[in-house]
């Protein structure tokens, strides 16, 4: 073959390969060609015989399924392929889908007339059922349960429903001039926890329900008086609501409410102080941590907060069983020589707030502080070895003094 003078103008046809999905049955493979131009394309192929395979143009959002369907979405359509048989069904108006493998049942929110319809119905099957004014929706980790936001005639409502059984949805709550959203799940289906947004932040709430016992408990920012002075609930999709394993416990973001942080303009004047521990864009975008938001601890059961990152502490870890949690500042020696400087890392057990000190002058706030799976221990790197601390016994363990091998962090 000849090779060929690349132009600048044949660049975008060059694009990257990504592994996108592995069938349950490890016999199909998806993967993904992204373009600059944002024309991506989905390929779909048989792993044993490599002359079965499909491309869609402009496929995302794709999922095999056990029942052995390929489904994706090109704009604002569904399609389902059967890959036993190639056969095809396509779905119209879709604003967005989700896939419930426990029970093979698809939640469809289609565009319909002016609103919104949730459809729930099986591929290939002409049995839908409709919940109509559907705004936001989310099926619980075991696909029992469906907890979904409407909204009708200026009345927004949260409703569950059991897609089990055939019944009417629940209805928890509603309300005339707020929204509902931030849905989340805890991980074993007994509770969910959302948000309700008003015009005025100060006006926030967030609900935690059991569904177990059919309880609603509901925290507001004007009435809690353990929200920091001047503080609003904040709604942030990169800071989701988190509920401890125990249901004890939802962790949630507050804000300062300042009139800067409401009405702060964008300004193509820049400030340099050489007093600030960073340059100018990356304390613009990082470290601003009096309007940074806040995590908060929330007890339902006795409806008590209890702040725990703060201006001093603005970073966090939490361990996996939601016991403690490890503070830091990325600030603290700042300004220095390193790409990333070090932190003195602090030890907050939730329960009783205490906190101590853990780790002096530590570097790699990423990559060598690791909270194990358990969250009884925490591995961390220091003075090229690795370390294991026990939260309980508060003891530091060296595990690799006596290894003939040099390590490294970076």
């Amino acid at each position: 073959m000849q090779k060929k003078h690349l132009a600048p103008d044949g660049y975008g046809l060059w694009g990257e390969m990504h592994i996108d999905r592995i069938s349950p049955d490890e016999n199909w493979a998806s993967f993904k060609i992204s373009y600059q131009s944002g024309a991506d394309t989905i390929f779909v192929r048989h792993l044993k015989h490599g002359n079965r395979y499909f491309h869609f143009a402009g496929g995302e959002n794709s999922i095999f399924t056990k029942e052995n369907f390929f489904i994706y979405q090109t704009a604002d359509q569904l399609q389902i392929l059967n890959l036993e048989t190639g056969q095809k069904q396509i779905i119209s108006e879709v604003a967005q889908y989700g896939y419930i493998a426990a029970t093979a049942q698809l939640l469809i929110l289609r565009k319909k007339n002016a609103g919104t319809a949730l459809e729930i119905r099986y591929p290939f099957s002409p049995a839908v059922r409709e919940i109509p004014d559907v705004t936001e929706f989310l099926a619980s980790p075991d696909g029992r349960y469906l907890a979904f936001s409407t909204l009708l005639d200026g009345q927004n409502s949260l409703s569950m429903l059991d897609l089990k059984r055939i019944c009417t949805p629940k209805k928890i709550t509603s309300c005339s001039n707020e929204n509902f959203t931030g849905l989340t799940w805890h991980k074993s289906s007994n509770a969910f926890a959302f948000f309700k947004l008003a015009d005025i932040p100060a006006n926030n709430s967030l609900f935690y329900f059991t569904v177990k016992n059919e309880k609603l408990y509901e925290l507001n920012s004007e009435s809690q008086s353990g929200l920091a002075s001047g503080s609003a609930l904040v709604y942030d999709p990169f800071y989701k609501i988190v509920i401890s394993d125990n249901l004890q416990n939802v962790f949630f973001t507050a804000q300062t409410l300042t009139s800067d942080t409401q009405t702060k303009q964008k300004s193509n004047v820049e400030i340099w102080n050489a007093n600030d521990k960073w340059i100018y864009p990356q304390n613009l975008n990082y470290g601003n941590y009096e309007a940074a938001l806040k995590i908060n601890l929330w007890k339902p059961q006795n409806n008590a907060i209890k702040p725990i990152t703060s201006v001093k502490l603005p970073k966090i870890m939490l361990t996996a069983d939601y016991q403690n949690a490890i503070l830091f500042n990325p600030m603290e020696y700042e300004p220095q020589f390193e790409d990333e400087g070090p932190s003195d890392f602090y030890i907050i057990n939730l329960e009783t707030l205490e906190t101590q000190p853990f780790l002096k002058k530590q570097f790699g706030h990423q990559t060598t502080v690791i909270p194990s799976p358990t969250g009884k221990y925490i591995a961390y790197f220091k003075e090229n070895n690795w370390w294991i601390y026990t939260i309980s016994t508060k003891i530091h363990k060296n595990i690799t003094a006596a290894m003939n091998v040099k390590f490294t962090a970076k």
